[in-house]
This record gives structure tokens, C-alpha cells and sequence, in this order.
């Protein structure tokens, strides 16, 4: 038992999965089965309900040359995961036999002279410039939305034909680094989200295939007067189920609140201030709902996720600590401090909920050939 509480009386077990060859990249459930990616190139496939012992049920063997970085499921498919390894993205159905999904390059450095820079031939540039970070899939839609090293956010529509490859477009480029993560909203079904180490979360509109709301971190937190040493870039986004409050994992240590629904309403405004390429949120002193620092982190907020109403956090430095953030409906709060705090030993790259408002078990991908699996007990 292990026990880093500060307010509340948390006690923790944890066991682990093993059967990965190298170190968990990436997990993910959809209530039933657990994913692991890893970079032996494989992805595990494991009974996350009944757990009866510690081995997969299943090993897919991902054909590439690259460790996979990314895995997504839907609740809606259980059959279906998508992965992604370097620059390509794969499409598995559990019940059959694997089929790649998108072989080419999404997107590479558009050359002198060039008019266009998607999809572009790749023999043009053979390294990992676009490397993809991470996959979701729309439980509504079927979709799939891309994120990767280049600042690009490439988007699938799965509903017109079965010949997908030909239904992708990348939207116009608005980050100026790396995007870690595009997401789906959860009640806005033609909406994304995306966030990148450019400090900026940008609120997408997919039929128009433009930015809706840009919100500048750097400039938000600096004029909520917030002290930082090491500049907010963000490394995950996770949205609230209302879709009011979006959590975003801090490079610097710290998790930001923002609240979406202030800048909606000021989206109208035309005193928005506008930058040389996109319009950047003119409500930096009312869109940030809370801003959770205390956490102690020795590196970045690597994960974070809002499990019911409360922010689960894992962070990027040795320690791996997991933080538990309590939301006060009351007075529309989060605790100053984790009223649960607990050292997992190691790097979390990732984590994933067996169910989206459980918040025990949690499990993690940590830097370690194994899963390490978490119950909570308050």
C-alpha cells in the first residue's frame, strides 16, 4: 500500500501487466479491453474487466520500423483500434487480420516553388519531420483525427466511402510547433480541439476547416499574473463531459483550466484582438477557470484527464507523480492543492480510465516494459 494523501484518506495497490518486450508508449481502453502500445513495435490486447492474470490476451505485430506512439479505440467499435508509428497510421480490426490504414507521408515541408504542402511526395524529405503524436477516433462519426511534429492537425472523414485514404485533408496550419494532441469535442460533434508546444489551444471548426477560438497561453497566464519559470507549452488537453471546462497539461509543471464558454460568448466580439494569421482570444482575464500548481512536478504534465468532475494528472519527471485534483461544485472550484498525491516511480507517458468517470483503475504507461495498473481507494 502506498499512501501520498493530503487531505483525504487515499490508499493505493498497484499491480502490474507484463508481457512487452521494451518500454509502454501508449494505453488506452474502451471500457472492456485495454490497448498498449510499445516501442517493440507491438500493441497488447488485454481483458481490463475481469484481469485474471497478468498476460495479454492478444499480441499485434504493428509492420513498421518505427516504435508505435499512439493508440485509440471507440466504445461504439470495441473491435476496432487504430495506431500510429512514426508517419504512418494503421487500422486493425481484433476479429481479423491487420491492414494498413495509410501507408504515405501525411504531410511534409513544402518545397521552393511548391503551391501546395499536403500530401506531398515523400520522396521529397525521408525523415520523420511529420511523425504523428497521437490518434482519436469520433464515437459518433467514425472520423479520425491527426496530430504531429510538423503543426499539422489531418483529418479523416470515414463516412462517405470506403476508400478513406481519398476522404484526407489537413487543416490549415495555425500551430507554430508541434501539436501533441487533437481531440473531438464531446457535445460539439463538428468541433476539435488541438494543443501544441507553441503554448496554444485552438478551438477547430471542422466543415469550415478553420480556427474558431485561438487561446494563447503564454499571453493568457501572463496576464492572470501567473509565475512561471519554463514557458507553458502544452503537452495534453482533456475536456470536461458539460464540454464548459477543457484541462490542459502544462510543460512547466501545472495544469490550466480553461473555461470554453466565456470566450463562445465573446466569439462574437469584434473588439477580438487579431494577430498576423489567426484571431487569439481577447478574454484572457475571465477564460482561465482555475489554474493547479503545487503539484511539485520535476518535469512537464505529461497526461492528464477529467475523470467525473475531478483532474487526474501524471507527470513527466523520475517520480511519475500522479495527482488528483477535487472539483467543489459549491463554488465551482478545484482544491488549491491534490488532495491526492502519489509517487509512481517512474516517467508516466501516458495513462487511460477503464471507464470515463471511474476513476479506479487507472492504468499507465510508464517508461517500463510493463503496465502498471492502479486502484484507488478513498
Amino acid at each position: 500500500m502506498e499512501n501520498r494523501d493530503h487531505s483525504v484518506n487515499f490508499s493505493s495497490s498497484r499491480r502490474r501487466l507484463v508481457g512487452h518486450k521494451k518500454q509502454v508508449t501508449c494505453v488506452c481502453s474502451n471500457g472492456i479491453i485495454l490497448f498498449s502500445g510499445s516501442a517493440d513495435k507491438t500493441v497488447r490486447v488485454w481483458d481490463a474487466v475481469r484481469m485474471k492474470n497478468p498476460y495479454a490476451q492478444r499480441c499485434i505485430i504493428v509492420d513498421s520500423q518505427n516504435a508505435v506512439s499512439s493508440v485509440a479505440c471507440s466504445a461504439s467499435n470495441p473491435n476496432q483500434i487504430l495506431v500510429t508509428a512514426g508517419i504512418e497510421l494503421f487500422e486493425f480490426d481484433t476479429r481479423m487480420d491487420n491492414h494498413v490504414l495509410i501507408k504515405h507521408p501525411l504531410w511534409r515541408a513544402r518545397p521552393v516553388g511548391a503551391k501546395t504542402s499536403n500530401n506531398a511526395d515523400p520522396s521529397i524529405a525521408p525523415d520523420l519531420e511529420n511523425e504523428i503524436n497521437s490518434v482519436r477516433i469520433n464515437p459518433a462519426t467514425n472520423s479520425i483525427v491527426l496530430a504531429d511534429d510538423a503543426g499539422n492537425i489531418t483529418f479523416i472523414d470515414a463516412k462517405q466511402d470506403k476508400d478513406r485514404t481519398s476522404q484526407i485533408y489537413t487543416l490549415k496550419r495555425h500551430h507554430e510547433s508541434i501539436v501533441m494532441r487533437a481531440e473531438f469535442r464531446k457535445r460539439r460533434r463538428n468541433e476539435l480541439l488541438s494543443c501544441g508546444l507553441d503554448s496554444r489551444m485552438i478551438r477547430w471548426d471542422i466543415l469550415k476547416r478553420k480556427p474558431l477560438e485561438v487561446y494563447n497561453l503564454a499571453e493568457i497566464l501572463s496576464d492572470k499574473s501567473v509565475q512561471y519559470v519554463n514557458p507553458p507549452w502544452i503537452c495534453d488537453i482533456s475536456e470536461h463531459d458539460d464540454g464548459r471546462m477543457v484541462a490542459a497539461a502544462l510543460q512547466n509543471g501545472d495544469v490550466c483550466v480553461i473555461d470554453t464558454s466565456t470566450s463562445q460568448r465573446a466569439s462574437g466580439n469584434k473588439n477580438r484582438k487579431k494577430s498576423s494569421t489567426l484571431y487569439e482570444s481577447s478574454t484572457s482575464k475571465t477564460v482561465v477557470h482555475s489554474y493547479l500548481g503545487g503539484a511539485e512536478y520535476r518535469g512537464a504534465v505529461s497526461s492528464v484527464k477529467f475523470v467525473s468532475n475531478d483532474i487526474v494528472s501524471g507527470g513527466a519527471g523520475k517520480s511519475g507523480t500522479l495527482c488528483i485534483w477535487k472539483y467543489e461544485a459549491s463554488t465551482d472550484k478545484f482544491s488549491d492543492k491534490p488532495v491526492c498525491r502519489i509517487n509512481l516511480g517512474k516517467t508516466v507517458h501516458e495513462f487511460c480510465t477503464l471507464l470515463p468517470n471511474q476513476v479506479s483503475p487507472l492504468f499507465f504507461a510508464l517508461n517500463s516494459k510493463d503496465i502498471s495498473v492502479l486502484n484507488l481507494h478513498e
